[in-house]
């Protein structure tokens, strides 16, 4: 992986660090960015923090949501997401990156921003939602959903020199059934697969 995989927004964050890209074995996943599935532009408001060191040493941990809903466009349901958080007084949609049922995955608030997705604790978070009621629904609806999580989980791990122990569900820091039972379950399951992954670059 170089420089020329990353999106604008990526780059403005790690161009830094370009020289660390080459050396990585763990290919970018393809990644939807903002302007392709419509989102709206971020507004200056309290909780768009932007970091202002080094995000190699600031991000530590991943978490990993659901979206609660169940509905078969996920680029209506991202916009409706941003939309909704927008109407609440965020200034962005308060995840990093969307996964959908099929496997696509999407930016979502500026990686060189604090995330809004977990209450206290969003300091060097990055958070995942992954679009779907996993209450209701079995994980994964698709092969395909499955693969994108863990490459992107893995991508962002190589990224920041975390390690499986570094991905949570958003249960783990706040009261809340969030990712969904059956995301919970299978959490062991999905750091055992990043694990195996990462051994494999």
């Amino acid at each position: 992986m170089d420089e020329k995989s990353l999106s604008p927004t990526e780059y403005q964050w790690f161009c830094k660090k370009c020289s660390l890209f080459k050396n990585l074995r763990m290919p970018r996943p393809k990644i939807v960015e903002r302007p392709f599935w419509g989102a709206q532009k971020a507004m200056e408001r309290p909780d768009m923090i932007r970091y202002e060191e080094n995000l190699f040493s600031i991000i530590n941990r991943i978490t990993i949501h659901h979206s609660r809903r169940m509905t078969s466009d996920p680029l209506w349901e991202i916009r409706q997401l941003q939309e909704v958080y927008l109407l609440k007084g965020y200034g962005d949609t308060p995840f990093h990156y969307f996964v959908d049922r099929d496997g696509a995955i999407y930016e979502g608030r500026e990686i060189g921003f604090l995330g809004s997705h977990v209450k206290g604790g969003d300091f060097g978070n990055i958070g995942i939602l992954v679009l779907g009621d996993y209450d209701a629904q079995g994980f994964p609806s698709g092969r395909n959903q499955w693969n994108s999580l863990i490459h992107l989980i893995a991508w962002q791990m190589v990224m920041f020199n975390l390690s499986p122990s570094a991905l949570f569900p958003h249960s783990y820091f706040e009261r809340t059934d969030c990712p969904g039972a059956h995301i919970r379950d299978r959490m062991k399951d999905i750091k055992k697969t990043v694990r195996e992954l990462l051994k494999k670059r």
